[in-house]
């Protein structure tokens, strides 16, 4: 069993190493792509709707997402309060 104990031990570090990696090179292709914030609000909202689609009891939304979703609601009351051309 101890043969059979190392083996695993080795490929969980081996994945950890693997995970790791992945993580940095994601960070820094992300960083040389030099996204806008535009982008970034689109990522984090995508990411965001993926959270709250799990079985989590409790979300906790990051300040510059609770601001954009601040801006959204005051971008669409201004929409909707607007008179159509011509009837005002």
């Amino acid at each position: 069993m101890s043969a059979l104990t190392d083996l695993i031990f080795a490929g969980s570090n081996a994945v950890a190493g693997l995970t790791e990696k992945a993580v940095a090179d994601a960070i820094k292709l992300m960083n040389e792509a030099n996204p806008s914030d535009g982008v970034i609000a689109i990522k984090s909202l995508e990411a965001f709707e993926r959270a709250a689609d799990g079985k989590a009891t409790k979300i906790i939304i990051p300040s510059n997402i609770q601001s954009l979703a601040g801006l959204a609601t005051s971008v669409k009351e201004l929409m909707t309060d607007v008179p159509p051309a011509g009837r005002g």
